[in-house]
């Protein structure tokens, strides 16, 4: 195997690992593929080489983070259906999309300036209303 498939492999296959913190291009050289200078690792795969294997790392990782995240999915749907109202609103975030907080808005009335209409308006969040 060439020096640059084996480096593609190797940093592959740590990026893709949820448990791993994402590494910096010194880490990729000195750590992951065991060379004692930085410069070794640019000598086996360009700068544009190494950014289309981060890519393929980082989707292999959110492939592995679906098991990960099904379980989490399962578990918070076990206490939603156990009365947890917090669990609840975050499984029907997750399955509907975050709802969105409403805006009311009031107008003051409208003045002319320079032959130009301007409104005052005022914005309070739903649920509040105004005391005028």
């Amino acid at each position: 195997m060439k020096a640059a498939e084996r480096n593609r492999a190797l940093i592959i296959d740590y990026i893709s690992d949820p448990d791993n913190p994402f590494p910096s291009r010194s880490e990729m050289a000195l750590v992951i593929c065991n060379y004692k200078e930085i410069a070794s690792l640019y000598k086996t795969l360009t700068k544009e080489q190494l950014t289309e294997i981060e890519a393929e790392g980082l989707a292999a990782r959110r492939r592995r983070y679906t098991k990960k995240l099904s379980l989490i999915d399962e578990a918070m749907i076990k206490e939603a259906e156990d009365g947890n109202h917090a669990a609840a609103k975050l499984i029907y975030e997750r399955i509907e999309g975050a709802v969105e907080q409403g805006v009311n808005v009031h107008h003051s009335g409208n003045i002319l300036e320079d032959g130009i209409q301007v409104s005052f308006v005022k914005a309070e969040k739903k649920g509040k209303e105004s005391n005028k």
